[in-house]
């Protein structure tokens, strides 16, 4: 067996090892892809469904405040435009409590629409008693992933103090990630905090953020 041979050979039995390690890559990614587009899907098929609750639930939440209403007088039965919507939107703790578990679902697969949502419902006490630190919990798990509201959100909480105590430092730095995402209306906010010296030393060259 001459060298020249030789040569060929292993040049030969390399491109058969690396095309196969190519093909089994490109199965790979093509699973990969397949297991995000199927995980993504699962995803929102969740979220959606949870949406579609939670907003069945403040429907059921006015339909019930009309009532009240009605029986003390202060509404006309006719003027109660909603009416009943859906027969879903009877009970509105029911349909929270739906929603609550959907967005759980979702959020599980990695949706940060849904852990903001489930910020939410405990920042408003729909579906779940009012718990300003489990609200905290998953708006920052949002926030974290990108979510320009969840990140608003925050900001706002520690600005005003709701719930929480005013953080000024805190509510700049959840603003100013949400003006870094692209929020035109927080980067107005971020350069008046920085024209006020609030949550950050007095800049007034970054006023135009």
């Amino acid at each position: 067996m001459t060298k020249k041979y030789i040569v060929a050979l292993s040049l030969a039995l390399i491109s058969v090892g690396c095309f196969s390690q190519t093909k089994k890559q490109d199965g790979n990614i093509k699973k990969d892809l397949f297991n995000d587009f199927f995980k993504e899907t699962r995803d929102n098929k969740h979220l959606h469904k949870g949406i579609y609750y939670y907003n069945q639930g403040d429907i059921a939440k006015i339909i019930e405040i009309n009532k009240q209403a009605e029986e003390k007088g202060l509404l006309k039965p006719q003027d109660n435009y909603i009416g009943n919507v859906t027969k879903d939107s009877l009970r509105p703790e029911d349909n929270y409590k739906k929603a609550l578990e959907c967005f759980m679902i979702a959020a599980k697969l990695g949706n940060s629409d849904a852990k903001r949502y489930i910020g939410k419902m405990y920042e408003k006490g729909k579906g779940v008693k009012n718990d300003i630190n489990s609200a905290l919990f998953w708006y920052e798990k949002s926030a974290n992933q990108g979510s320009i509201k969840a990140q608003i959100y925050l900001g706002g909480l520690f600005y005003n103090g709701i719930g929480v105590k005013k953080n000024p430092k805190k509510a700049f730095y959840w603003y100013k990630k949400s003006a870094e995402s692209g929020d035109a209306d927080t980067a107005f906010v971020v350069g008046m905090m920085y024209y006020f010296g609030e949550g950050i030393e007095k800049n007034l060259q970054q006023t135009q953020y």
